[in-house]
Formats: C-alpha cells, structure tokens, sequence
C-alpha cells in the first residue's frame, strides 16, 4: 500500500471545539452563569424590572466573555491575552518606521 499525506486546512482547530465556537471551559462558565440566573430566579421575584435585570446579569456577563472575536478564541482571552501582556509579560517594542536616515543613534 503507496503512503498517502494529507493537507491539514488552516481552520482545523474549529473541528476540535464543541460547536465550533466553545471549549469545554467555555460552557462552563456559560453554564453556571445559567445555573445562577435560574438559581436567583426561584429567589427573587419578578415583578419589577428591577429584580428581572438583577436576575439576568449572570447569564449576560458569561455569555459576553464567551462570545467570539476574530482573531482572538472570545473575550475571555481576549482579556487574559491584555492580563499576560500587560503584568507578567511586558516587552518593548521598538518601531522606526521607514525613514531613510536615522537622527538618534542611542536606541
């Protein structure tokens, strides 16, 4: 038997996640943004509006950190990616452009 290769395409990550959108922490966090909006609604009572935004903002908060981005996997990422560049990981980073002579030589 002749051995065959294969071409892997680029957007064969997507195959591996649930949905080809969430990882199995993804829908962990959405869904215990879920359990604690059904938990708060067999709490509190529905009757002003109120109570029913109170109500609602774990399952929103979740769902807006797991929700994709382009070019980042969602906004929980997103937000460690600023977290790691900002305090455990910071660079510099010079740019000179594409100017013909430079004035400063102590860089």
């Amino acid at each position: 038997m002749s051995e065959q290769t294969f071409l892997v395409p680029a957007n064969s990550k997507r195959a591996q996640l649930i949905f080809g959108f969430f990882k199995p922490l993804d829908l962990a966090v959405f869904a215990g943004g879920i359990g604690l909006t059904l938990i708060l609604l067999f709490i509190k009572s529905v009757d002003t509006i109120t109570n029913v935004i109170i109500i609602i903002i774990p399952v929103c908060i979740t769902g807006m950190l797991v929700f994709p981005l382009p070019n980042y996997h969602n906004v929980m990422t997103l937000i460690w990616d600023i977290i790691c560049f900002y305090f455990f990981n910071k660079r510099k980073y010079i740019w000179r452009g594409w100017c013909y002579k430079y004035e400063q030589r102590d860089e």
